[in-house]
């Protein structure tokens, strides 16, 4: 965490029954202080700036969180010692616990590599997944909320963030923004879900130093957020594939923490129809506007056009360098023996609790590949592009159901809608040796005209998944080549055409 300094004039010499030694930091929201409690022990207090509290819900929220706070395992948990947030000076204490936040380590030696990397990473998901259980949503995950101290990283200052996100002025966000997810920048209702798509963009930043989504101002941030695939060049498996999945612009389509570490282990979680997937919402004492308990309602705001300016600033982060009723993790779940590994994690309370899509697992075979967010189009549930190389690309999608997927106009390669032998096109069927996936296959130009681009389409015999990818003119060969570089098989040899 920040270095002590030394106190200033307007700094209080005592808080409550704590005598302050130093200053720790400030953020968006108030003072961080070590301080001496009355027996001579040495605690982080953190002084909290309310001054525009005049309802007084934000104290009343905090309260609240802080209680909640501490239904997180005890194993996990940095102890929370004190706190008094509905008095004239709010103020919460905790251990005080040394170490290098995680932003201070990336811009003071570099980035992390091989396995202190990964241990980091394992670390803060264990730790979401047990915020997450107890019915908090962090809602401002980042790098300077991650210490790294003796006996591994604690992610801090949870519950906190959700508290002013419930009582923030209107045209404000809670949150800091290069870390935000897309529901928080369109101010749409948060779910635990924006904690995963936080912690995504702070792995890239722990494995690169950079940002996933860079941008020189908030606005061109908050538009490649929106808007753009994230930037993940130099994170590598096996990180790469869970960075990728956490990162998906739909909340429903990231997966929970405890699926999250499954990845990271190596271990695809299967997919579950949507009658199966765990959606139980943690009880949370009532809100003054009726709302499920885990999600955070937000003032509406319409939402500004990417090219002008916001009509809000985004509230500053709390300070991240005390460990406020932060979560230590002393060992990585699965590694240090026993069966706990491989029982089924409780879920995490929030809508989006849901495994990896099928879509997902296909588009999981290009592990290298971002994929984003495409245009839908009539009777699509979900569709990416994914951009293979500079001249190849692909559209996966998900259907209603596979009727809809078969209609005129939908599958392009369809018989009654074309002749596909007669524009030189082929079909076959795939399958794959590394699971039970297969279903047909078919390669054809775009049209009948020679100069158009060419094109492949498989689609799932059983779920109404396709993929379309597309070529230039006669690229035929090179879209089967990255077809079959992936582990798809053809049932029937598919010979070169003549030059």
């Amino acid at each position: 965490m920040s270095r002590p300094a030394k106190l200033g004039p307007h700094d209080p010499p005592q808080i409550g029954p704590y005598m302050t030694l130093a200053r720790l930091g400030r953020g968006g929201q108030g003072e961080v202080y070590l301080a001496a409690d009355p027996d001579g022990n040495q605690v982080a207090v953190k002084v909290l700036r309310v001054d525009w509290d005049a309802s007084g819900d934000l104290k009343r929220n905090l309260n609240r969180e802080l209680v909640n706070a501490r239904k997180v395992a005890q194993f996990v948990t940095a102890k929370v010692l004190d706190f008094d947030v509905v008095g004239e000076l709010p103020y919460i204490v905790s251990e005080y616990i040394e170490g290098r936040t995680l932003a201070e380590q990336v811009r003071e030696v570099g980035p992390l590599k091989d396995s202190d990397l990964l241990q980091v990473a394992m670390q803060a998901l264990t730790a979401l997944e047990a915020i997450h259980q107890a019915g908090i949503i962090h809602c401002d995950f980042k790098p300077a909320n991650i210490i790294l101290g003796q006996g591994g990283a604690r992610v801090i200052d949870f519950g906190i963030a959700q508290a002013l996100d419930t009582t923030h002025r209107v045209g404000e966000i809670a949150g800091s923004f290069p870390y935000m997810a897309p529901e928080q920048v369109a101010n749409d209702p948060l779910t635990s879900a924006v904690d995963l798509f936080a912690w995504g963009s702070t792995m890239v930043f722990a494995a690169t130093g950079a940002a996933a989504f860079p941008g020189e101002s908030r606005e061109q941030v908050a538009y490649a957020i929106l808007n753009r695939a994230p930037k993940l060049d130099g994170v590598e498996e096996p990180l790469l594939t869970c960075v990728r999945a956490c990162l998906q612009k739909t909340p429903e389509r990231r997966p929970t923490a405890g699926q999250a570490r499954k990845l990271l282990f190596g271990r695809r979680p299967k997919p579950a129809s949507a009658a199966a997937r765990p959606v139980k919402q943690a009880q949370r004492p009532p809100r003054p506007v009726p709302a499920p308990p885990t999600l955070v309602e937000r003032p509406v705001v319409p939402a500004p056009p990417p090219d002008s300016p916001k009509t809000g600033k985004a509230v500053a982060a709390l300070i991240g360098t005390v460990a406020v009723a932060g979560v230590v993790i002393w060992a990585v779940p699965g590694l240090s023996g026993g069966s706990s590994s491989e029982r089924e994690p409780t879920p995490p309370p929030t809508s989006a609790a849901a495994a990896l899509s099928l879509l997902e697992q296909y588009e999981a075979f290009w592990p290298a590949v971002t994929c984003a967010t495409y245009n839908r189009k009539a009777g699509q549930k979900a569709r990416d592009r994914c951009e293979i190389t500079d001249s190849i690309d692909m559209l996966c999608a998900e259907w209603s159901d596979r009727t809809t997927m078969a209609k005129p106009g939908n599958r392009p390669a369809r018989e009654d809608t074309r002749g596909l032998e007669e524009v030189g096109g082929r079909r076959n069927s795939w399958y794959r040796q590394d699971s039970d996936l297969h279903g047909n296959f078919y390669s054809y130009p775009v049209s009948a005209k020679p100069e158009n681009e060419w094109a492949i389409w498989w689609e799932d015999d059983k779920a109404a998944i396709s993929c379309q990818m597309h070529g230039p003119p006669r690229s035929e060969a090179a879209l089967l080549a990255e077809f079959q570089k992936r582990g798809f098989l053809l049932r029937d040899p598919m010979p070169a055409r003549p030059s």
